[in-house]
């Protein structure tokens, strides 16, 4: 609770004798509570990759809409090699 408090007061969550509360950046690091907080990072490694991708894809196509056309409502993609 005194992340949550700290945050709604301040802005930013901390907790006495807590760890800090890490940004989320490109470690991809969270605040996992379980018997204490802690930090951790890489939630659910590949969940979200593909969608990622697709959302990349229709971003560089320019053409179409990259925010929720997912599923049967998204358009189709152009064939396109992996960007490495």
């Amino acid at each position: 609770m005194a992340y949550w408090t700290s945050f709604a007061r301040t802005g930013v969550p901390k907790a006495e004798g807590q760890p800090d509360w890490p940004r989320f950046a490109s470690n991809k690091s969270y605040m996992h509570f379980a018997e204490k907080p802690e930090v951790a990072t890489d939630l659910m490694p590949g969940m979200f990759a593909l969608y990622e991708e697709v959302m990349q894809r229709e971003r560089r196509a320019g053409n179409q809409p990259w925010i929720g056309a997912v599923g049967v409502a998204a358009p189709a993609l152009s064939r396109q090699a992996p960007a490495h």
